[in-house]
Parts: structure tokens; sequence; C-alpha cells
């Protein structure tokens, strides 16, 4: 029989060990994705977006999905609904922007930036957003935008 001092202990571990997990997913690629998605909408004068765990984690999902599959649709791997809730979004509904073969995250903001709908997405009325990165075995850069309101 666990007494509670060892309940507590195996309850404080599970929480560190999901802090930790959680911190990990926030990787370098995504905060730089929020840096220059976050410049573009100061132009239109809109608060910055904030990231958020489960739009990172959908996000990543479908570029690493389409990194391994070379599938270039919103609508694979279940949509980009279906990914949000997959990885626990609470919110809203979501708006997605994916792109392919952009050497880096200037050019490929500037893609978005320069399309009237992922433009319409980076300048919606979301607040939260995640990003994902990947490169298929032959070298295709995979990006991933995701944005959602906060409920």
């Amino acid at each position: 029989m666990l007494g509670r001092n060892m309940i507590f202990t195996i309850g404080l571990t599970l929480l560190l060990v999901n802090m930790v997990v959680a911190e990990d997913i926030i990787q370098p690629i995504h905060q730089e994705m929020l840096e220059k998605n976050n410049v573009l909408r100061a132009t239109r004068g809109l608060p910055p977006h904030e990231l958020d765990k489960s739009l990172i984690q959908a996000a990543q999902d479908h570029a690493e999905f389409m990194a391994r599959t070379g599938s270039r649709s919103h609508y694979s791997n279940g949509g980009p609904g279906v990914r949000v809730r997959r990885f626990n979004w609470k919110g809203g509904g979501c708006l997605e922007n994916i792109a392919w073969s952009q050497n880096g995250v200037a050019s490929v903001f500037q893609t978005w930036r320069n399309s009237g709908g992922h433009w319409g997405n980076m300048t919606s009325r979301t607040n939260k957003a995640g990003f994902g990165y990947a490169i298929s075995a032959n070298g295709t850069k995979c990006w991933v935008a995701v944005y959602g309101t906060e409920k």
C-alpha cells in the first residue's frame, strides 16, 4: 500500500516530467517563426500571437507527415480540425498555412504574405499560434502554421 508521501512523490514526479516534456515542444525554429509572424502582424497594427503547445504539436505533426509522405494538402492527416483536437486544443476552430520548398523562415513568410488566403490567416482575429517544420528524406523543407483563438 502506498503511503501519502509516496503518492505525493509520484504525483510531483509526473507533474515535473510533463512540464519538461511541454517545454521541450517549443524549439528555436518555432520561436523564430512566431517572431516573423508577429512582425508582419504589427505592420497591420495587430496584437502579437502567443505560442500554444497544442497548436505547435498539431503543426509539427503535419509538417512531419508532409515530409514523410510527400502529401501537400491541408486535408490529409485528418485535416486541421482533427489534428488540433488530437493534441487537446481547447479553443475554437483553427486556420492553417502550409508551404514547402522555401529555404528559410523569411522566405516562407514572404510566400504566405503574398497569398491572400494565407495572409488572411496570419492577420486574422486569432490570438494563439503554433508552427511546424520538417525536412523530407530528399531535402524538401515543409512548413506549417496553425492559428486559433483560445476560449
